[in-house]
C-alpha cells in the first residue's frame, strides 16, 4: 500500500549534501514570508535533503500530485521564481515541513525545512538513515470509519 490509513506517507532515505540552493531560496523574502505565514514559524535557512529509493521514491512522486499548502510563484530581481507546496511532517519527535518546489534539479530527493538545523538537532550526517512521516489530505481516506 502506498499510503497509510489516515493520510500518512512514510518516506525513508539517506541524508545527502545539497547544492546550497535551499539556503539561497529560503533567504528570499517572498519565500520566507510565505513559509512563515503558512507554518507560523521562522524557518532555518537551509534544507535537509534525503535521497529516496525504491517504494519511498514512488510515494514521493505520488505525493507531489496531492494538495498541499501553496506558495505562489513571484518575480524579483528581474527573474521569475516558481511556487512550491508544503506538507506538515515529522522526523522522530521533530515537527518539520516537506517542501516540493515547482522547479528543482533533484529527482527522488525530499527537501525538509524546520525552524532549526535538523542536522544538528537530530545529530545527522551524510548517509544517516531517516524516516519522514508526511501528513497528506487524501480524499476518501480518514473520512470514514
Amino acid at each position: 500500500m502506498l499510503f497509510a490509513k489516515g493520510g500518512e506517507v512514510r518516506l525513508k532515505g539517506r541524508v545527502v549534501r545539497g547544492m546550497g540552493e535551499g539556503r539561497y531560496y529560503l533567504s528570499l523574502k517572498p519565500y520566507s514570508e510565505a513559509i512563515k505565514k503558512l507554518t507560523e514559524t521562522e524557518v532555518y535557512p537551509g534544507t535537509l535533503n534525503i535521497a529516496l529509493d525504491g517504494l519511498s521514491a514512488i510515494k514521493f512522486r505520488a505525493l507531489s500530485s496531492f494538495p498541499g499548502m501553496e506558495i505562489m510563484p513571484f518575480k524579483a530581481e528581474g527573474r521569475s521564481f516558481g511556487g512550491a507546496k508544503l506538507f506538515r511532517a515529522r522526523i522522530g519527535d521533530e515537527q518539520v515541513h516537506v517542501i516540493i518546489p515547482q522547479r528543482t534539479h533533484y529527482q527522488d530527493v525530499v527537501e525538509v525545512i524546520s525552524e532549526k538545523s535538523l542536522r544538528e538537532a537530530l545529530d545527522l550526517s551524510d548517509g544517516s538513515v531517516v524516516e519522514v512521516v508526511v501528513e497528506v489530505n487524501i480524499p476518501g481516506i480518514g473520512d470514514r470509519d
